[in-house]
């Protein structure tokens, strides 16, 4: 018997998420982890990522620091060349040959950046 383990596919059965091709946020909000084995990003079982915890906290971290003072949209064009590729790891591609895992978007400042006080001071409980 030979089994094959598609992450991909995994992501996207229809019996597991309602709409899989469907982006819908408020299927994670609030949040709360599914089973390692409905989820492989980080693998499952004995196998587990050590890492998964650090990396998850890495990406909120960062995308809080970002998303306070930016905004992006996705460049002219872009939504529409949009594939997965259908690897273990699953990646964003923007080619359905597979040639770029480039994505462009277009960063636009929440407000003007000069007032914000990581740019130029930080506030007085900071200076000390």
């Amino acid at each position: 018997t030979k089994m094959i383990f598609l992450p991909y596919a995994m992501g996207r059965d229809p019996d597991v998420w309602p709409d899989p091709e469907v982006v819908r946020l408020e299927r994670w909000i609030p949040f709360s982890a599914p089973a390692q084995h409905e989820f492989p990003v980080f693998q499952a079982g004995p196998r587990y990522c050590l890492g998964a915890e650090m990396a998850v906290f890495e990406a909120k971290v960062a995308a809080a620091i970002i998303l306070q003072d930016w905004t992006f949209t996705l460049a002219p064009g872009e939504a529409e060349k949009i594939h997965y590729a259908p690897t273990l790891t699953m990646s964003v591609c923007n080619s359905k040959e597979q040639d770029s895992h480039n994505l462009w978007l277009i960063p636009e400042p929440r407000r003007n950046l000069s007032d914000s006080w990581h740019v130029t001071d930080p506030p007085s409980s900071v200076r000390s």
